[in-house]
């Protein structure tokens, strides 16, 4: 099945209270349906019935979240030497997933024409007519809606940020009409668990910290975070295009992995720069960069751990043993 967009189908503003599941875009009914379907359907490792979830008390309300489960039954980490380590066709890859793990196939329809045009013009274009770009369940879900972007997965490119990845995530998330839709991606050596490239979709009720947080201006359309525990870049998509911003980006991320420096990466809806966090608020799309030390070899979760820490920055989430709920 493929679900196939166009800009029309794009919420550019919503407002806090847009959390409504009786006003679900397209693309959320298509995938929450499909999601639950595949949970019904026993497809996943585990299910959700047992996470806790806690709001830490504090001005940055941090999200804390018990899911032992993931910690226990998921999928064993690759080991990471490097952020540009290349492509391992032996190790497990999204190639070599069960056919029951796909939602759908996502596409814009500029894609799919000029797929149609190559194919009538008899173009020599595999790269145009083959590109899947695969929404897939994840079968260790930490949220509802735990799924993973796989961009055009017959290349097996390695875990490295393209700016075709970028604008593929920052569509997705104009796509839904639900404020707590978000996407992320892990770099090698900041916590990704798969080296083929990649991103995290998921659902979260709660408010990010990052959704309002304070940032003083760098540059033009680049702004820092302050007053945080962890030091990241800042771009808004109001007043901006999608390819103004994947551009601007993806000139940061060039940068880190050119000095082989691990980051995160996070699409959320939060408050336009500059703006009151008052509920008529139109919001706009923030994504923020995080580059941060690398972590080397194998991710070890513990056994109450339920939290990568990659998820932990990017979510404003900390792992906790169970004895904090």
């Amino acid at each position: 099945m493929s679900f196939i967009y166009n800009s029309k189908d794009f919420h550019w503003t919503i407002t806090w209270s847009s959390n409504n599941s009786s006003n679900q875009s397209l693309f959320d009914e298509e995938l929450r349906s499909r999601w639950q379907q595949a949970m019904d359907s026993g497809h996943f490792r585990f299910d959700l019935s047992e996470v806790v979830t806690r709001i830490i008390p504090g001005k940055r309300n941090y999200i804390a979240q018990l899911n032992t489960k993931r910690g226990t039954q998921r999928r064993h980490p690759q080991a990471m030497s490097s952020v540009s380590q290349p492509f391992n066709d032996e190790l497990f890859n999204f190639t070599k997933i069960k056919p029951q793990e796909i939602l759908f196939e996502i596409k814009s329809q500029q894609s799919q024409d000029l797929s149609v045009k190559s194919q009538e013009n008899g173009y020599n274009c595999k790269r145009v007519q083959n590109a899947q770009n695969l929404v897939i369940i994840n079968v260790s879900p930490f949220e509802f809606g735990s799924i993973l972007i796989v961009p055009d997965v017959g290349r097996c490119q390695p875990q490295i940020v393209t700016e075709d990845m970028l604008k593929l995530g920052l569509e997705m998330v104009l796509l839904s009409s639900h404020r707590g839709f978000r996407v992320g991606f892990n770099s090698l050596c900041a916590l990704a668990s798969v080296n083929h490239q990649h991103m995290h979709g998921y659902y979260c009720e709660h408010n990010f910290y990052i959704d309002t947080a304070d940032v003083s201006i760098l540059g033009k359309g680049c702004y820092e975070l302050v007053n945080t525990p962890v030091r990241g870049f800042v771009f808004q998509l109001f007043n901006s295009s999608i390819e103004e911003i994947t551009k601007k980006m993806y000139t940061v991320l060039s940068y880190c992995l050119s000095k082989e420096i691990a980051h995160n990466v996070i699409f959320t809806r939060g408050l336009v720069i500059d703006g009151n966090p008052t509920p008529d608020d139109q919001l706009t799309i923030r994504a923020v960069i995080y580059p941060r030390k690398s972590v080397f070899g194998m991710m070890v979760y513990h056994a109450h751990g339920g939290c990568t820490w990659g998820y932990s920055i990017q979510n404003c989430m900390v792992p906790l043993d169970d004895s904090f709920f």
